[in-house]
């Protein structure tokens, strides 16, 4: 008689479970996604300042528009204006660079892959948002690997990776042409990579550091708030090994050095940009403190929705979790709970905690507290609830599935009944704009009037000039506005009420 022997199963329940939790929270991030760019009518300021990057004409413009040289102050078909959106030069990443480090504030990576992009698809409005939709997918991977790895249970990963993936502050993100999904996916590789990196019960392998080089240098070539991070780790990691394997530090710091040098070599005038920075940052003033302040608590609050109940919910959570705790621990109850994984909330107090600070010092401007700017804390910010979830003991499951059920909900609620996110936060102007016989535009900064002339026809005459320049020469506009003209007016950069006031008396005179 041979004893009967039953093979393992090659999929267990719970696998199965989380396999399925996951392709479902993928697909609906993507559907999200997806739905909410099919639903956008124009693009962003920041975006009207992307594509001028990726076409290689943001430095041409900039420099025409502080020089006032043609086309402005003439009447030109919309599509001399059209061409600074269009992509007349194949791989000029050398131009894109130059042009970031010489007139903007943000390094080139995400640019150059917008760029890659575009060369493939054209420039549209959900261009950059498709983009971000790619790389949010593969941010969502990321993080279950990385929560996998730190919390040792694939079920409270893939809750990470949920609550991640479907916060209404995370899916915004990914609505504009700009390069905060891909921050985001870089600071979740290169968390994880530090992990790997520090682990000493690892075989030492050279790949590992070689991949640290490479994160680095995509790090501070994609934003540089990725210093922020790369200082957090160089701490964790310092205080890991400066004792257990100096070998190992020493590689790691050295495959950081190197991701500098790679990111100079590649971006040299980088220095040009912490320049301009410096020369736009604000006197600290404790009257706009508070103000500030209550910025970044919305900012925060987003994450979870404008769904007032489930912030509700939240709080009632953590308190939950707060009495649960303290009653076990006043009975002295066997109640075992793991531990297993809260070092990561080192990574959300440092990276989050350096990033509010440098805005209530009054370092950031003050637009720099919104869901974006803190992509690179959401990731780390998604693990509390399923730490926390932990002092619920068996009740864990069902609380997340809960939390999870009410953050889908918010999400529906907070894109429903937000117009910013369809990019109405100024008129349709398409149908306008069409009919009309001519355009005038009082504004021709990067931000503004791309997103004007974006819909304008090839050969519609546009005039777009400075309001001093219109108030000043009205001969040279106003006979050819006509009846059928459409004047376009911002008052963003300088331009005043008096201005636009002496402008539309002067075109109600020559009517």
């Amino acid at each position: 008689m041979f004893p009967l022997r039953f093979r393992k199963p090659m999929f267990s329940t719970k696998s199965v479970v989380v396999t399925v939790f996951l392709l479902l929270t993928l697909a609906a991030s993507v559907a999200f996604r997806v739905f909410e760019i099919s639903q956008k009518q124009t693009i962003l300021h920041d975006e009207a300042i992307s594509y001028l990057s990726v076409t290689g004409h943001q430095g041409e413009y900039t420099r025409l528009v502080r020089s006032g040289n043609f086309p402005c102050g003439a009447w030109v078909k919309a599509s001399q204006w059209k061409r600074f959106i269009q992509l007349e030069k194949k791989f000029c990443f050398k131009q894109i660079g130059y042009d970031l480090a010489h007139f903007d504030i943000h390094p080139p990576l995400y640019f150059w892959l917008l760029h890659i992009w575009a060369l493939i698809f054209g420039i549209k409005v959900w261009t950059g948002p498709s983009l971000n939709v790619v790389i949010a997918f593969v941010a969502a991977l990321s993080l279950f690997g990385l929560a996998r790895n730190v919390l040792g249970d694939s079920l409270e990963a893939g809750f990470v990776t949920f609550i991640w993936a479907l916060s209404p502050a995370v899916i915004k993100i990914s609505l504009e042409a700009r390069q905060y999904d891909l921050l985001t996916l870089i600071t979740i590789l290169f968390v994880w990579q530090i992990l790997r990196c520090s682990d000493i019960s690892r075989k030492y392998n050279p790949k590992d550091f070689l991949f640290l080089t490479v994160l680095s240098a995509a790090g501070i070539l994609t934003h540089y708030y990725f210093f922020i991070v790369i200082a957090g780790c160089m701490g964790f990691f310092i205080v890991k090994l400066i004792r257990e394997n100096k070998r190992r530090l020493f590689y790691g710091l050295l495959s950081l050095g190197f991701g500098f040098i790679i990111f100079f070599l590649l971006h040299p005038y980088f220095y040009l940009s912490f320049i301009r920075k410096a020369e736009s940052t604000e006197q600290f003033n404790l009257g706009e403190l508070n103000l500030r302040w209550g910025r970044t608590v919305d900012a925060f609050s987003l994450f979870f929705g404008y769904w007032t109940p489930l912030k509700f919910l939240i709080i009632g959570f953590l308190l939950g979790a707060l009495m649960i705790w303290l009653v076990f621990k006043l009975r002295k109850s066997e109640f075992v709970m793991s531990f297993k994984g809260f070092s990561i909330v080192y990574f959300l107090l440092w990276i989050g905690g350096t990033i509010v600070l440098l805005y209530l010092l009054f370092v950031s401007p003050k637009h720099a507290m919104a869901p974006k700017y803190l992509s690179m804390v959401w990731p780390f910010f998604a693990f509390i609830p399923v730490l926390l979830a932990r002092f619920f003991g068996r009740f864990k499951e069902p609380i997340l599935l809960i939390l999870c059920a009410g953050l889908l909900v918010s999400s529906i609620l907070t894109f429903q009944n937000s117009s910013f996110f369809k990019g109405k936060d100024m008129p349709d102007l398409e149908p306008l704009l069409a009919q009309a016989d001519s355009i005038v535009s009082d504004n021709v900064a990067r931000g503004i009037f791309p997103r004007v002339f974006w819909h304008i026809p090839d050969d519609k005459l546009v005039f777009a000039a400075k309001p001093k320049f219109l108030i000043t020469h009205p001969d040279a506009w106003l006979k050819y506005l006509g009846n059928r003209g459409v004047y376009f007016s911002s008052l963003k950069y300088g331009n005043t009420q008096e201005q636009r006031r002496k402008i539309f008396s002067l075109i109600k005179r020559s009517n």
